[in-house]
């Protein structure tokens, strides 16, 4: 078993950013890109993670990087 990867953030653009989750299946561990969108009002998730155990890490990060409602 392989210790969970860390979530990866990236900034792409001015109010977009990418970032990566990790999912494990038979023992090997794969990513999964998505993205977020900045706007006056809060963060706009494009795309969720893996799983829901995966989302609130997400969502926290993003609050705290952004000082913005999710």
């Amino acid at each position: 078993m392989f210790a969970q990867k860390r979530l990866q953030i990236q900034h792409l653009s001015r109010h977009v950013y990418t970032y990566v989750t990790w999912h494990e299946n038979d023992g090997a561990q794969y990513p999964a890109t998505g993205m977020y969108l900045l706007t006056a009002k809060g963060a706009v998730i494009i795309d969720t993670p893996w799983d829901t155990t995966q989302i609130r890490p997400l969502s926290d990060s993003i609050q705290r990087r952004h000082h913005l409602p999710v």
